[in-house]
């Protein structure tokens, strides 16, 4: 871009609402418009141009928003409501509500997506195999109990101390939950 355009106040803000109108692109596209912009705006404006003579190029173009929605294919505004990765995330972990069905689903979805790395997929499936299901696996088995008859008191199953039961409900919540993380971030920056 031209060093003159550098410094117009009209043309930062335009730029910096069609970097944030233009999030969702791919990478290597959302470069490729941004750039081709800063070419038109460099050939349309000379050095010299007034903010009046700024004001009609940028309205030529048409508001950041349009633009991010012109270069967007058809289908990806749907496609990115409930995107078969966001499914993928759900279902690999409070999908596993359905034992082992929903986080197979997630599991599926998860490997048939081009937008994460092999070693993203490998720690999607191997981080708590099953999702959240040991969990609720561990949330439904009763607790071990006391009962006390004429004084005698005996023990039944088998209860941990506290905080070691604790301790791997955190664990049991704090892995997959960090997964879900690391692949959601993975999504909003393109990976």
């Amino acid at each position: 871009m031209g060093s003159t355009l550098h410094a117009n106040a009209l043309v930062l803000q335009f730029r910096r609402d069609l970097r944030h109108a233009t999030k969702a692109l791919p990478r290597q596209q959302r470069r490729a418009l941004l750039d081709d912009i800063d070419a038109h705006l460099d050939e349309a404006l000379p050095p010299d141009a007034t903010d009046s003579d700024v004001r009609a190029v940028l309205d030529s173009l048409g508001d950041a928003e349009a633009i991010a929605a012109a270069a967007t294919p058809a289908g990806a505004l749907a496609d990115r409501r409930i995107a078969p990765e966001v499914w993928a995330l759900v279902m690999l972990t409070i999908g596993s509500l359905l034992p082992v069905l929903g986080w197979a689903i997630g599991l599926a979805l998860l490997w048939r997506s081009r937008r994460w790395s092999t070693r993203d997929k490998l720690l999607g499936t191997l981080v708590w195999p099953g999702g959240m299901q040991p969990l609720w696996i561990m949330l439904a088995i009763p607790s071990g109990s006391t009962d006390c008859v004429n004084s005698v008191c005996t023990d039944s199953g088998f209860v941990p101390p506290p905080a070691v039961g604790v301790a791997i409900l955190v664990i049991l919540v704090a892995a997959p939950a960090a997964v879900l993380v690391h692949l959601a971030r993975g999504l909003r920056h393109g990976a």
